[in-house]
């Protein structure tokens, strides 16, 4: 079953966000800036630039058997673990 599938509840429950939001408050100097979930794959739009030459490829497309259902941004002081 795709996270397209799921209901906003059963997403949010699959999505690891309260245990990466406090291993990040735990963090001096790190913030989350902006965090959200992507929308689902028929909403996709694949850029790509083959011999300087731009394609763009609209709805579901996927090279690999996992997706990304979404994002984080941090502000953090440096990439040490």
């Amino acid at each position: 079953m795709g996270l397209d599938e799921l209901t906003d509840e059963q997403q949010e429950a699959q999505m690891p966000s309260s245990k990466f939001g406090e291993a990040c408050a735990a963090r001096p100097g790190v913030a989350i800036l902006s965090e959200a979930p992507l929308g689902d794959g028929s909403m996709a739009t694949t850029l790509r630039t083959r011999g300087g030459e731009l394609t763009v490829t609209d709805g579901p497309f996927a090279e690999a058997a996992e997706q990304i259902g979404g994002y984080s941004l941090l502000d953090a002081p440096d990439l040490t673990p």
